[in-house]
């Protein structure tokens, strides 16, 4: 699924492309939603730590939204999708809002699934990867669908460029950005917050995990190294 990013610190409103993440589906349909909250319920799977929900659906979001605000959650945002096909995709929509609550209330831990992430050259004085992507870029918002409730990751400095010290990885990586390969990235991290002025649930990043195309991992580092 895509999500979108614009600046949470004001600015002229852009929206940009950004990433994908684990599940598929268009944004805007209620069925899309029901798989994504669905995926979320299940057992791990391959590739999802156990002890972190997956952060991969506006409902989820929303969900950590009422719970951190400490605000009943408004049913209207998680059937808003619904209402065109019918009661029982609105009573679907309503069950599937409830698990999701119930997972924000149970754990505050959160990892992302990130698809498509774009590394340029290794730039050997920063020890580091520039990255395409609009990640890890100040407090900009990420958008699962066109509500106001987003994300954004309250301690990103020290992950754009990407640091990777290790000269034998480096040396991986920059023959897979030669070749025109994206990577996967996972974001490991913690739900410390949500603002209700502007609808935003704030991040705080634990660690990150870089994956070939192929799922094999490259290398991992903490947020504050």
């Amino acid at each position: 699924m895509s999500h979108t990013a614009k600046s949470s610190a004001g600015g002229p409103g852009w929206r940009a492309l950004a990433l994908a993440t684990t599940l598929t589906g268009v944004l805007f349909a209620a069925r899309a939603v029901a798989a994504d909250v669905t995926a979320g319920a299940a057992a791990p799977s391959s590739g999802v730590a156990a002890g972190f929900v997956p952060l991969d659906s506006a409902d989820q979001l929303k969900a950590y939204y009422f719970v951190f605000t400490r605000t009943p959650a408004d049913r209207a945002e998680f059937t808003r999708y619904a209402l065109n096909l019918g009661q029982a995709a609105v009573q679907a929509a309503d069950d599937l809002a409830d698990k999701a609550v119930e997972r924000a209330k149970a754990d505050a831990d959160i990892i992302l699934d990130l698809k498509d992430v774009s590394l340029n050259n290794y730039d050997a004085s920063k020890q580091a990867f520039p990255m395409d992507n609009r990640l890890f870029l100040g407090k900009l918002g990420y958008y699962f669908d066109d509500s106001p409730y987003h994300y954004f990751y309250t301690n990103p400095s020290n992950l754009n460029p990407l640091p990777c010290p290790d000269p034998a990885v480096a040396r991986t990586i920059d023959e897979r950005v030669n070749a025109y390969k994206l990577f996967e990235m996972k974001v490991y991290g913690r739900v410390t917050g949500a603002d209700a002025t502007d609808k935003s649930v704030a991040v705080k990043i634990a660690k990150i995990e870089l994956f070939d195309d192929g799922g094999h991992l490259l290398f991992e580092r903490n947020a504050g190294e």
